[in-house]
């Protein structure tokens, strides 16, 4: 009898950590006000890079799981206000931002928000 428990128990030992060892670890991070999020989230986007965008009230952040960085909009289209109302990424991996002003883009070069739209007009920026 004892010798059955214990080929049972070894065996459920080998099964778990079999099964064990195949799946992946994940570690969750819980992001609130203490790293410089704001409380009003609107919409949320992961890029192809892991990075986590959150458009909100008070404009554009940027998680790449490890800090928050703060995006300004362009002047033209935070005069009256920082809400942005969507952000999305195209196939291109471009992240587009929408607010009621007019649409604007990310570019990684530059590591800023770019002004593309302003009241459905295209905007021509000097070189």
């Amino acid at each position: 009898m004892r010798k059955t428990v214990y080929v049972i128990l070894v065996l459920c030992c080998f099964i778990i950590k079999t099964y064990s060892i195949n799946r992946p670890y994940y570690h969750f991070k819980q992001l609130s006000i203490k790293e410089g999020l704001p409380t009003s989230i609107i919409s949320l986007y992961d890029d192809k890079n892991g990075s986590l965008w959150v458009g909100t009230t008070q404009g554009i952040y940027r998680f790449n799981g490890e800090k928050i960085k703060k995006y300004n909009l362009p002047y033209l289209l935070r005069k009256n206000s920082h809400y942005i109302n969507d952000i999305f990424g195209d196939n291109e991996e471009r992240i587009w931002a929408i607010t009621s002003q007019g649409i604007s883009y990310y570019e990684y070069e530059k590591d800023s928000l770019q002004i593309f739209l302003r009241h459905n007009q295209p905007v021509k920026l000097p070189l």
